[in-house]
């Protein structure tokens, strides 16, 4: 989990010579799993749930396993 306490300008995927990423984009924490990538898909789902229960937000629930 992340959050970017400063401005959308501050992230720079240029940093280095040979960027990992070309593009990024804010996504509600539960991104639609049809939207990730099917080899990711798992581990996506893993991730979420795993890190759900670090939110103070109320509302945010497991999803299914």
């Amino acid at each position: 989990l992340l959050r970017l306490t400063g401005r959308d300008t501050d992230v720079s995927l240029r940093a280095t010579n040979q960027p990992e990423f070309d593009a990024w984009r804010w996504s509600d924490y539960w991104v639609p799993l049809e939207d990730v990538i099917e080899f990711k898909r798992n581990v996506y789902k893993t991730a979420l749930n795993e890190l759900a229960v670090h939110l103070h937000t109320k509302g945010f629930k497991q999803i299914q396993k």
